[in-house]
């Protein structure tokens, strides 16, 4: 018999030509790479979405801490201006101390004066 000439499978009792069985062979490893391919898409998909929750989740802790340090700046700001408030609260408490210290040793000077 020639290669053009049907064969048949005793097995299953199909009538098989060389080419056939090549295009059957070729669309079964079509079958496997598009198998394959999805396979491989169905992933990159699964990645990408986890990619993008992912983004979302990191979005979302950017903004809650771009919030908190706008708070802590706020509480930075408040203890600054009172760090400046109780310093100038020391000033006068030392002004006026100075000034009781030299009017009580004025009034021990003048105490002793009388005496």
């Amino acid at each position: 018999p020639s290669g053009r000439e049907p064969r048949i499978n005793h097995a299953n009792g199909d009538v098989l030509i060389p080419q056939v069985q090549s295009i059957r062979e070729r669309a079964s490893n079509a079958d496997a790479q598009r198998d394959e391919t999805l396979r491989a898409l169905g992933e990159k998909d699964a990645a990408l979405r986890a990619s993008e929750e992912a983004k979302r989740h990191c979005e979302g802790d950017a903004v809650r801490f771009k919030e908190r340090v706008t708070v802590l700046e706020g509480q930075v700001k408040a203890l600054e201006q009172s760090v400046v408030e109780s310093e100038r609260r020391r000033d006068v408490a030392e002004r006026e101390r100075g000034e009781w210290e030299r009017q009580r040793d004025l009034d021990r000077v003048v105490q002793e004066a009388r005496m």
